[in-house]
């Protein structure tokens, strides 16, 4: 790594314990707590690109498998905090939860259907072949 990149690699750590800090003080355990976990799963985010884009575009199945469980994981912890913390309304942490799950289906939806189009010489699914009278029934 350049000495640019991990410059900014503290410079952004430094600021994210400092805000973490910030919402300890001024507001409640709670939003410091998922302001770090937030920052957390951010940084794994990241880390997990820089490692797709150095793997010439391509990832392990055992890592793709981790993030999403990383992932569920932390919609599962927000809907779970959201239960037992007043001060978190229990409609918004499922909201989030929902939210985050219709999310993870959709971005496997769109990467599945690229992958048809951007692996076949022809369009798979015609409407014309649908609607037509010789679509067998």
């Amino acid at each position: 790594m350049s000495k640019v990149t991990i410059a900014c690699f503290i410079f952004s750590t430094i600021l994210l314990i400092g805000t973490g800090v910030y919402f300890l003080v001024i507001s409640e355990l709670g939003a410091a707590i998922g302001f770090w976990c937030g920052s957390a799963l951010f940084i794994y985010l990241v880390a997990v690109k820089a490692l797709y884009h150095r793997r010439n575009n391509s990832l392990p199945r055992i890592l793709i498998l981790v993030t999403v469980a990383v992932i569920f994981a932390a919609l599962l912890a927000i809907f779970v905090i959201s239960l037992l913390i007043d001060s978190f309304n229990d409609f918004v942490g499922f909201s989030i939860f929902y939210l985050g799950l219709v999310a993870l289906a959709a971005v496997y939806t769109v990467i599945n259907v690229f992958n048809d189009f951007r692996n076949s010489k022809h369009v798979i699914y015609s409407l014309a072949l649908i609607f037509s009278q010789n679509f067998p029934h």
